[in-house]
């Protein structure tokens, strides 16, 4: 159908009552068209893919405009060959007035200059500037000195809106959604090119930001930074340039893995998808669980009922019980499967996940080893879950589904294909049942072993919070640093440590967001407050 769609196309142009001559159209898709989008995603994606993973480059990406960073004339040919041989196999053609190639040495440093040439031997042509993203690089100076600019107008925008005393106004989490909307938003635009800038350059962007800071939380000039950060939890912008590479290095890293799950050639079309066979029962939420005994128990003896219920009704064999572990700290990932076949005998089967792999790739994955067991033993089989968000994404309607899923579906077709009736039920977890919580443990006790088994590749989720991992770490460093020589720092982690409950009726106010964020700044003691939120009892605080 798509090769019909995009097959000998014509096109005319018709002008105040006057069509053109029609010519045919060989490459490129419609403008304007529904597809055109998500195929030239896929068509990028792949020459994405192909690029080699070297220390000293990398290549940044928006939309149809490509930038390629690199050192040297031996690096910019080879990764322009890559570039080339790529493209000639995707069917693209490189336009040389479009492409062009800038050294951004000042001029007495740049030596003699050497061409780079193309397959077909035609040169590319040297430019002092060139506009990417709509702001000229390398001239990256003016770059920030407009945004520094456009920052510091939006500033006061933000103090109306906060209120110029701190009884009137918004609260702190409304002047924090403006702040990120309305003029954060202008660095993270231009976060692809601020990676190039020096750390001296985005200094003025920075205090504009602890400035920020300091009108979202209404706090003085001597707050201390790391306080302040702590509180709204704003990124600094340093980091984000730092984020654009670590990005850029993980997900390099993760493409040339040789361990990684390579994409299968199948995919189901949306029309051969076979549904999973599904049971959810109306369990109670998982809060009021795990904070009445009664509930829980009452939820157990339900799930042994309905799985007693399904197993009689559908004359199944055998029960799998499947689950997936990911570790807060550590990110060690691990997915497991219990298996009860009909004579009452336990099969467990496990696999080391690689780090930092989401939950859902975990139970998925755990979904898949129970899969491949029932296509090898050809036995009517129940698969019990507690993740809910598995089975969704199994009976998604989505056709952006991932490798997981897609291998799950092709493989649940061919059980059903075959005769073999696999049904799946969804049970709340940590609710005291037996199997389940050995299943559990089985996931991470897989968890930490040494070698990997199944590198699932990073999803977006995961590389999010690597990332913040990180930048978490660097930040406790810096505060620890300090806390020895800071009174500041050392008030705040005691307001930390015993956090004080502010407000009545949960009414936030202007005043008393602030009057908390001075509290928990560290630069205002409970006695100090002319009125001090209530439910605090002054003689417990080691503060006050």
């Amino acid at each position: 159908m798509l090769e019909d769609g995009f097959s000998n196309r014509k096109s005319s142009v018709l002008f105040q009552g006057h069509r053109s001559v029609t010519k045919d159209f060989e490459l490129g898709t419609p403008q304007g068209g529904v597809l055109s989008p998500t195929l030239f995603n896929i068509l990028i994606n792949a020459l994405l893919n192909a690029m080699p993973s070297q220390p000293h480059h990398y290549m940044i990406s928006f939309a149809d405009d490509i930038m390629i960073h690199t050192t040297g004339f031996s690096n910019t040919q080879n990764i322009l060959n890559h570039v080339l041989a790529s493209c000639q196999d995707l069917g693209l053609i490189i336009s040389t007035d479009k492409t062009k190639i800038l050294n951004r040495r000042p001029p007495r440093q740049r030596g003699t200059v050497r061409q780079i040439q193309l397959h077909d031997g035609s040169l590319l042509e040297y430019v002092s500037r060139y506009r990417y993203l709509g702001f000229e690089v390398p001239l990256l100076g003016p770059v920030v000195t407009r945004l520094y600019r456009q920052y510091k107008e939006r500033l006061r925008a933000l103090r109306v809106v906060a209120g110029f005393h701190p009884r009137y106004g918004a609260n702190v989490k409304i002047v924090k959604i403006m702040y990120l909307a309305y003029i954060r938003s202008l660095v993270d635009y231009a976060a692809p090119l601020l990676a190039l800038v020096s750390d001296w350059k985005l200094g003025g962007l920075e205090k504009l930001q602890n400035e920020a800071m300091r009108i979202i939380l209404g706090c003085p000039r001597t707050a201390k930074i790391f306080n302040m950060r702590k509180k709204p939890n704003i990124p600094s912008i340093f980091r984000s340039r730092w984020i654009e590479k670590t990005g850029t290095d993980l997900c390099m890293n993760q493409l040339h893995d040789p361990c990684r799950v390579r994409q299968q050639t199948y995919f189901p079309a949306p029309w051969d998808i076979t549904p999973f066979q599904a049971t959810i029962p109306p369990f109670p939420p998982k809060t009021l669980l795990k904070s009445q005994p009664k509930l829980r128990l009452e939820a157990k003896h339900d799930a042994l009922s309905c799985i007693d219920n399904l197993v009689t009704q559908n004359t199944l064999s055998q029960i799998i019980y499947v689950d997936g572990s990911v570790h807060q700290s550590t990110g060690a990932a691990g997915s497991a499967d219990v298996v009860i076949q009909s004579d009452g005998s336990h099969k467990e089967i496990g696999a080391r996940i690689n780090n930092w792999a989401s939950t859902l790739q975990t139970e998925l994955f755990a979904i898949l080893l129970a899969l491949k067991c029932v296509h090898v033993s050809k036995v009517d089989t129940l698969i019990v879950t507690d993740y809910l968000s598995s089975i969704n994404a199994l009976n998604s309607l989505s056709i952006n589904c991932g490798i997981l899923v897609s291998e799950a579906r092709h493989r649940y077709g061919k059980i059903v294909d075959s005769g073999v009736k696999v049904h799946m039920l969804w049970i709340p977890s940590h609710i005291g049942l037996q199997m389940h919580d050995r299943t559990d443990k089985l996931a991470k006790l897989y968890a930490f072993k040494e070698e990997v088994d199944y590198n699932l590749g990073l999803s977006v989720s995961s590389l999010r919070t690597i990332i913040r991992k990180e930048l978490q770490l660097n930040f406790i460093d810096l505060r620890l640093r300090e806390i020895d020589t800071s009174q500041s720092i050392y008030h705040h982690s005691i307001m930390q440590e015993e956090p004080h409950v502010y407000g009545v009726f949960n009414k936030i106010s202007r005043l008393l967001d602030v009057t908390t964020a001075r509290l928990r700044l560290g630069y205002k003691y409970l006695w100090q407050v002319k009125s001090p939120p209530p439910n605090v009892n002054q003689t417990k605080c080691k503060l006050c």
